[in-house]
């Protein structure tokens, strides 16, 4: 039987999210594929730090991301 790799993307990159990441990488059979971030820099600064794919400046694009199985919401809700 042949298990495959589902590929992870985390929309935001703070506190949550970086506990998401370190977490997922203890899980076998997943990949921090990306991190999206409203600021590149942060996205890219998490994705070193946690071994990602790939990090995008917005998270319009993470979505439309094909390799992507699995999306981490890790963004602060707004109420009104």
């Amino acid at each position: 039987m042949t298990t495959n790799c589902i590929n992870w993307g985390i929309i935001g990159a703070g506190k949550i999210a970086s506990k998401f990441a370190a977490d997922l990488s203890t899980v076998s059979n997943s990949n921090l594929y990306a991190i999206a971030s409203r600021n590149l820099e942060k996205a890219n600064l998490f994705g070193k730090e946690f071994n990602a794919d790939i990090a995008y400046g917005s998270y319009e694009d993470l979505v439309l991301d094909a390799h992507i199985d699995a999306i981490y919401i890790a963004t602060p809700q707004q109420f009104s």
